[in-house]
């Protein structure tokens, strides 16, 4: 049997137990990273697989929240400490250092808290990829040199369209995430980061790719 009329077979096998694995694709922008992006599958140069976005968060929401919380909490128990000394020799300086602490809070919690989760870094934009386990094992194989004889070479590419905000390709991180078990689908945190020699990025008219070897 080929590899790639194997290849459904595994793959079918291995989602009846856990769902897909993920990549994921962290890019300097702004603005949410377009419905159109997508994600191509090769091995041995032949295309296998096409997916588009799947949710997914780069970071544990819940997790993440209680940290904002608890620093919003020392920081303010520091802040009104410094206010409550520097009133005694000048209220106004102390008043407005408090005007400031408040307005840098409320910007913290407009900017990154919402109900139950985190919201999107403003700077980087994190978009994630449903793709089959046997590739992100086979690719993890490739990143540490551990292909067995035979073995087929896999390569991935992201395809996004590019936004007037992108900027600094260099600065482009892809990411692997683990299957998770059906019954409890998730896709945060527990990302494994791509080393930056196994991703090359460049424009291909207007969209950028991300080629993952």
């Amino acid at each position: 049997m080929t590899p790639l009329l194997f290849f459904p077979c595994v793959f079918h096998l291995w989602t009846a137990m856990d769902g897909p694995a993920h990549i994921g694709v962290e890019l300097p922008c702004r603005r949410s990273l377009p419905a159109g992006s997508c994600v191509l599958v090769f091995m041995d140069e032949q295309p296998i697989h096409l997916g588009g976005p799947s949710p997914g968060r780069l970071c544990p929401p819940r997790r993440v929240v209680r940290a904002v919380k608890t620093l919003l909490r020392e920081h303010r128990r520091t802040m009104r400490e410094r206010a409550r000394q520097l009133a005694a020799r000048d209220p106004a300086a102390a008043q407005a250092l408090w005007d400031r602490t408040k307005a840098w809070m409320a910007d913290v919690r407009t900017r990154h808290l919402a109900p139950h989760r985190m919201r999107v870094p403003l700077t980087d934009r994190f978009k994630a990829f449903a793709i089959p386990e046997v590739v992100r094992l086979q690719l993890l194989r490739q990143i540490f040199d551990q292909r067995r004889p035979g073995d087929p070479a896999v390569q991935l590419c992201l395809v996004v369209p590019v936004a007037p905000c992108l900027r600094l390709l260099d600065k482009v991180a892809v990411y692997l995430h683990a299957p998770s078990p059906l019954r409890q689908p998730r896709c945060t945190g527990d990302w494994w980061a791509v080393p930056e020699h196994h991703v090359q990025v460049g424009l291909v008219g207007a969209h950028v790719a991300v080629l993952v070897v």
